[in-house]
């Protein structure tokens, strides 16, 4: 085997490899880029979106069996089955908005999860107003919250707004 100052020539295998080129490739990469935890960051996103996507769809496909199954109990019911439904599948956006959103870092995920919230709250009003057996006082408990809330969501969204904005 013949040694040079930058190279090793490898007989078994006939290659040389230039140990100085390797070294200025392993000094240029950018190891920062490939952290632990923004790779578990990125993996966790991936898989939540991934999850969230699958909800989606899966509540789209009930809503569309439970639409067809209840045409036949009439208007009242089908109507029923498709606000209940279509309410779940605003929540599931919202909340995949909210997810994808905290993961890229732009800093509106708590504005998302208050509207998934409201968006759920206003279904169980909903759900509870048609069903008929909930009772007044947690209607105007759900009420109360959705009312709460709002308020929040219009506090955090006029505080952006004040906000100066940053010229680059």
């Amino acid at each position: 085997m013949s040694c040079f100052p930058t190279k090793v020539h490898c007989v078994q295998a006939n290659e040389e490899v230039n140990y100085f080129s390797f070294l200025k490739l392993v000094m240029k990469f950018n190891f920062r880029k490939f952290s632990p935890n923004k790779l578990v960051l990125k993996a966790t996103s991936v898989v939540l979106q991934v999850l969230l996507l699958i909800g989606l769809v899966a509540v789209i496909g009930y809503t569309i069996v439970s639409s067809v199954l209840s045409f036949s109990q009439g208007p009242l019911a089908l109507a029923f089955v498709i606000l209940e439904n279509a309410l779940l599948v605003v929540v599931f956006i919202e909340v995949y908005l909210s997810v994808v959103d905290f993961f890229e870092g732009r800093g509106r995920s708590l504005i998302y999860v208050l509207d998934a919230t409201v968006s759920f709250l206003a279904r169980e009003i909903i759900i509870d107003v048609l069903t008929g057996p909930g009772s007044f006082l947690d209607i105007l408990e759900l009420s109360g919250a959705v009312g709460i809330i709002a308020t929040s969501r219009f506090m955090l969204y006029r505080k952006r707004l004040r906000r100066p904005k940053k010229h680059h």
